[in-house]
């Protein structure tokens, strides 16, 4: 197996990867009424809903997925959930060296 260049960035997208699967996707809120989450709730459940709260993590996890709006693209009436769980795989292969 291939080193991974930064383990905290790998472990917090397959974190909200694991949470997106588990508690369902949703567009246009962090977080609906059946407790489905966007993206951008499911990162701020990762890295702000822990005993350590982390802005760096999350810009980290933001840097990592490429964009700067990720509410904006999530929320793109062709955004898909298979799209978003394509854009966190991504960035944790662009982590393995």
């Amino acid at each position: 197996m291939k080193p991974i260049k930064d383990i905290q960035l790998y472990n917090d997208l397959q974190a909200v990867e694991a949470l997106l699967i588990e508690e369902g996707w949703c567009k246009h809120t962090t977080r609906d009424s059946e407790g489905q989450r966007c993206l951008r709730g499911a990162i701020d459940a990762v890295t702000y809903g822990t005993t350590t709260r982390s802005m760096s993590r999350w810009i980290n996890i933001q840097s990592a997925l490429g964009t700067h709006l990720l509410a904006t693209w999530n929320d793109l009436p062709g955004t898909t959930f298979d799209d978003v769980l394509a854009k966190l795989r991504a960035a944790r292969a662009a982590l393995v060296e």
